[in-house]
């Protein structure tokens, strides 16, 4: 079983956590000063949104919010699964080229709490040979980050990036009713964590769960507009991951 990460100091929608232990039960080797044997989490900041995106690219959902950003100016982070990064390279490209900032979301969206260590280190790995450039982010799958995966996430330079608002609970089920509640959950420092690909749904055989997840996932990007108009109108700045963490 893998180990809990322990909560050592924390400010405006972060922490520094420790994770206490190995699989093995044993102590890590590098739990005794200040940037060793921890991992630095991001879930919310201050006076501006951050726009997150993710299981992209995909070819469907991607170029249209691309954009829609594009019209309005707006920078997001994308969260990318590899597997999908190294399916559609030219997104991948195109969405650094418009200025928005990556992230590492693994290479096949399983959950951490599924897998060994070694596994989770070369879903983090595989991932980060097909971006274009090193990044700063780590997003787990679900937001479940256990022990392994903060440290080896650690090992590898990556702060977590979590959330604090999300546009696809499964009881919404119209664009009017994600706009409504994404609408109220949105404040100065929130991350808001949207979706531009279907996750481990898009790895399925059956299509029917393929092409149920497209359709939750096309509704959700439906509501951005609104979603984003309404925002603005109040004077929301929207800015990347590392934008906010640093303001």
């Amino acid at each position: 079983m893998g180990a809990t990460p322990t909560v050592l100091g924390a400010g405006l929608g972060t922490a520094v956590v420790r994770a206490s232990e190995d699989d093995d039960g044993r102590a890590t080797a590098a739990d005794s000063g200040p940037g060793l044997g921890t991992q630095r989490i991001l879930w919310s900041g201050a006076d501006a949104v951050a726009l997150t995106f993710d299981d992209g690219p995909d070819p469907d959902l991607t170029p249209p919010l691309l954009d829609l950003l594009a019209r309005r100016g707006l920078p997001a982070t994308f969260l990318l699964i590899g597997a999908r990064a190294e399916e559609h390279p030219d997104l991948v490209r195109r969405a650094v080229d418009a200025g928005h900032e990556l992230g590492n979301h693994t290479w096949s969206h399983r959950s951490l709490a599924t897998l060994d260590r070694q596994e989770v280190r070369r879903e983090l790995e595989r991932t980060a040979e097909v971006l274009p450039h090193p990044v700063r982010w780590f997003r787990p799958p679900d937001g479940v980050l256990t022990g392994v995966g903060a440290q080896i996430a650690a090992e590898h330079h990556y702060d977590v990036l979590l959330w604090s608002a999300s546009a696809s609970p499964r009881s919404l089920h119209t664009p009017v009713e994600v706009a409504k509640h994404v609408d109220r959950d949105l404040r100065l420092g929130t991350v808001l964590c949207m979706h531009d690909g279907l996750g481990r749904a898009g790895f399925s055989r059956w299509r029917a769960t393929v092409n149920a997840m497209r359709k939750r996932r096309a509704m959700e990007l439906s509501a951005l507009p609104r979603i984003l108009d309404e925002a603005l109108d109040r004077g929301v700045r929207f800015v990347t991951a590392s934008e906010l963490a640093a303001g």
